[in-house]
C-alpha cells in the first residue's frame, strides 16, 4: 500500500489526470466497453523479461486520479513518462486489493450476494454502455421538460430550479450538457474550448454549468463518496484556479 502512496505523491494530480484522460479517450476510439489493455515488460526472477499486459477498465481511472488528488498537489514538478502510468497503475492494483475487504461475503445469505453482484455490475453498465446514458438523458427530458402532454404537479418547475442552481437558462443549460460531450472529445479543458460562441452558446453560460458540475482539491478530499463524486461532479478545479480538467471522457457522458 506505501508503495503506491510514495509513487503517486510524486506526480502532480493535473499530471495524472492529463495522461489517464489520454487513455479514457483511447477506450472511447476503440469502442472496446470501457476495457484498455496496455502491454508492459515485467522482470520475474528465473524467467527474465517477459511481455505482459494489464487491463485497466474506466471506472479505475477515477479512482486513481481520486487518490492523486487525496495524496499529492499541484506545486509537484516531476513529469509522468509512459513507463510511470503504467506503474501507477499497477501498484494500484496491490493498493486496491489490499483496502478492499470482501470477507463479508463468505457470512451473507445468497440474495445478499445478488444484491451486491447486481450493484458492482450497475455501477460498471453506465461506463460500458454509453447509449443507456444517452437514452435516459432523452426520457428525462421529455418526462421532466419536453412533453406538453404530461402534467407536472411541482412546487417548481425544471426550469425554475435550473436557474436557481446553476444560474442559466433550462434550454442552454440542455444544449451545453450536449456539446461538453463534443468539446470534451477534442479538450481535456472544456473552459478553454474555443467554439462556444460560435455555436450561439454564451460564454458566461458555458463557464456557469462547467463550475457547477465541478468539485475543487477540498471538496473531493472531505468527500464520503470518495471517487464516486466524481459520477456527480465529473470536473476537478485544479490549484490553478483557471483551469478545470474532465476526469474521464466517459464520466463527461
Amino acid at each position: 500500500m506505501d508503495t503506491f502512496t510514495n509513487l503517486i505523491r510524486r506526480y502532480s494530480p493535473q499530471e495524472v489526470m492529463t495522461e489517464l484522460y489520454k487513455l479514457s479517450l483511447k477506450m472511447m476510439e476503440n469502442d472496446n466497453k470501457g476495457f484498455l489493455n496496455i502491454p508492459v515488460h515485467l522482470l520475474i526472477k528465473n524467467r527474465g523479461l517477459i511481455k505482459e499486459q494489464i487491463t485497466l477498465p474506466v471506472w479505475k481511472i477515477s479512482e486513481i486520479v481520486y487518490w492523486s488528488i487525496v495524496k499529492s498537489n499541484d506545486y509537484r514538478n516531476k513529469k509522468l513518462r509512459d513507463s510511470d502510468i503504467i506503474r501507477i497503475i499497477n501498484e494500484f492494483y496491490d493498493f486496491d486489493n489490499e483496502r478492499t475487504d470482501v470477507s463479508f461475503l463468505k457470512d451473507v445469505r445468497f440474495d445478499e450476494i445478488s444484491q451486491f453482484l447486481c450493484g458492482t455490475m450497475g455501477e460498471q453498465e453506465q461506463f460500458q454502455n454509453l447509449q443507456w446514458v444517452i437514452n435516459s438523458f432523452n426520457r428525462n427530458y421529455h418526462i421532466l421538460i419536453g412533453s406538453k402532454k404530461i402534467q407536472r404537479n411541482l412546487k417548481k418547475s425544471c426550469a425554475q430550479v435550473i436557474q436557481e442552481e446553476v444560474g442559466v437558462d433550462i434550454h442552454a443549460f440542455c444544449t451545453i450538457l450536449i456539446m461538453l460531450i463534443g468539446a470534451c472529445g477534442k479538450t481535456q479543458a472544456p473552459l478553454e474550448y474555443k467554439d462556444i460562441e460560435l455555436l450561439g452558446i454564451k460564454n458566461d453560460d458555458w463557464n456557469k454549468v462547467i463550475n457547477y458540475y465541478a468539485a475543487d482539491y477540498k471538496e473531493i478530499r472531505n468527500s464520503q463518496l470518495e471517487a464516486q463524486i466524481f459520477y456527480t461532479k465529473p470536473f476537478v478545479k485544479t490549484e490553478n484556479p483557471k483551469r478545470i480538467l474532465a476526469v474521464t471522457y466517459h464520466l463527461v457522458y
